[in-house]
């Protein structure tokens, strides 16, 4: 079973945009999304603390787990 198939929208979303913008800062990547600013920040820490998302500096990408 995937990922994606137990995936909160959210984070589904998130991944998505990082797939297709392989860098980018948690404003840029929190426009994508209709999420609040609280409520994006809990999906993008859940998905670093899971290692799908790797963060450096103030930018993100997905880790090597999430591009699988």
């Amino acid at each position: 079973m995937s990922y994606e198939s137990n995936a909160h929208p959210a984070q589904t979303s998130i991944m998505r945009h990082l797939l297709f913008t392989p860098d980018a800062g948690f404003a840029e990547i929190q426009k994508s999304t209709n999420l609040t600013s609280d409520h994006f920040a809990f999906h993008v820490k859940k998905l670093v603390d899971e290692g799908y998302l790797e963060k450096n500096g103030g930018r993100y990408r997905l880790s090597g787990k999430g591009k699988e």
